[in-house]
């Protein structure tokens, strides 16, 4: 698979085998016009139970002037948490521009000398540098989930540099400490853009648009995202806490129902109870899916993850919802309250008839997950166009109205609803939309 940026200037080269494995993960940047040659050229290749990094400044990629080679003895013992290295580094060629090599040691500067305990005078004129090659031994160990430890050797230092690094997601091990597998996964979660829905009613897009939905409507779902393929996630709020839903060609195959903060939700799938436990459980669907559920005790994660179909959901403490997507497969194609995932921020707030609206809480109203038939709990909202027409005006767009047998008691006034009026002249208007209903059915 290969992508190619707008300007065409760069290229990401993914090799992968017949069982979709990555093989090999490689990053092009071109200088001007491809035939001047390359500007840089990275490469990861996942190894057995390790990975090669390798980087290139030379404009045909022949020569690498950093590269990463895994030891053999380095995954003898916790094979999970340490990996080593052997590292070599060559910036005085000619071939490295002097932007880069200047960039390159300057971070040496800034990182090395304040963690050598042997003081600065003793690096300098810091050989790490001037040598034409620089060698060496780098060991990362994972103190944690969130930190990282980096340590690097060289006959050249006088002395061990130490680097704790805080991450910003939880990794369990590294990419590739089991193989080609652990690094398809890697990437698929670097490929990922996020969308979050916070027990306090805010919203964050797959683009990054912040907004509130302030409007209560319990009993019906709201729908998170919905796809061109009939993939659908939803949430309902039921208190502070929060119940999703997942969804394809309109059946419902998993819910997530949490019972308090600290406790393994309860996960139904297809109309059976999965007994959840800590780590990993894997599940088949009827479809021929595959799905992971894991839970997390030490910060109350649980998450579902769908390789086949490139999506993450889950929670944190029952409340707090996310939604992971791989961009390469859904771009453009996702609908619903995260957004369109377009990278674009205008335009965000885009209706199920393809309207873009100008208030948030319209925007989420109109992606209430409608009832099919009338029940005394479930959700009575539906939408329709011709209950809320005002002055000889129509809405654009469907709102939520009660459905038959069923009588409003509690509404809500929205502004900005885009009318259609007499002689096509279109306005916009304030409605009165209804969030709860009684029903007699």
């Amino acid at each position: 698979m290969e992508l190619t940026g707008t300007d065409n200037r760069f290229t990401i080269v993914m090799e992968m085998d017949k069982q979709n494995i990555i093989r090999s993960f490689r990053v092009e940047q071109f200088q001007k016009t491809k035939s001047l040659g390359y500007m840089v050229c990275s490469e990861v290749t996942p190894t057995e139970d390790s990975f090669r990094f390798t980087l290139s400044f030379d404009p045909k990629c022949k020569i690498n002037h950093f590269s990463l080679s895994p030891k053999k003895e380095s995954l003898k013992s916790e094979p999970r948490l340490e990996m080593k290295f052997d590292w070599n580094m060559n910036l005085m060629d000619q071939r490295v521009p002097l932007q880069i090599r200047r960039l390159i040691i300057t971070i040496l500067r800034m990182t090395i000398l304040p963690r050598s305990t042997n003081g600065v005078e003793q690096l300098r004129p810091m050989p790490l540098i001037h040598e034409r090659n620089s060698y060496g031994i780098m060991t990362l160990y994972l103190r944690s989930p969130k930190l990282l430890s980096m340590t690097i050797q060289s006959p050249q230092l006088p002395t061990t540099v130490n680097f704790m690094i805080p991450l910003n997601r939880r990794i369990e091990s590294f990419p590739c400490a089991h193989g080609p597998t652990n690094m398809a996964r890697f990437v698929d979660v670097a490929t990922k853009v996020e969308c979050r829905h916070t027990a306090t009613n805010e919203f964050i897009t797959f683009d990054g648009v912040r907004y509130e939905y302030t409007i209560p409507t319990e009993s019906c779902e709201q729908t998170l995202v919905k796809t061109i393929n009939n993939v659908a996630v939803t949430v309902q709020a039921k208190g502070v806490m929060r119940i999703l839903r997942f969804r394809m060609a309109g059946s419902v195959l998993v819910e997530v129902i949490p019972q308090k903060a600290t406790a393994v939700p309860r996960v139904m799938v297809e109309n059976k109870e999965i007994v959840i436990k800590e780590g990993e459980t894997e599940v088949k669907l009827s479809n021929g899916k595959t799905m992971t559920m894991q839970w997390f005790m030490d910060d109350f994660k649980f998450a579902i993850i769908i390789n086949e179909l490139g999506i993450e959901m889950g929670m944190y403490r029952g409340m707090n919802v996310y939604l992971a997507m791989n961009q390469v497969y859904y771009q453009g194609k996702v609908q619903g309250m995260c957004g369109n995932m377009d990278f674009e921020k205008i335009g965000e707030f885009q209706t199920p008839e393809l309207k873009v609206v100008r208030n948030a809480n319209l925007f989420a109203l109109t992606w209430i997950n409608p009832a099919t038939k009338c029940t005394k709990n479930g959700c009575p909202l539906i939408r329709d166009r011709n209950s809320h027409k005002l002055r000889g005006c129509v809405p654009t767009i469907a709102l939520p109205t009660c459905m038959d047998k069923c009588k409003q008691t509690a509404t809500v006034q929205v502004s900005d609803v885009p009318m259609k009026c007499p002689r096509g002249i279109e306005m916009f208007h304030d409605v009165k939309i209804p969030t709860q209903c009684r029903c007699t059915c």
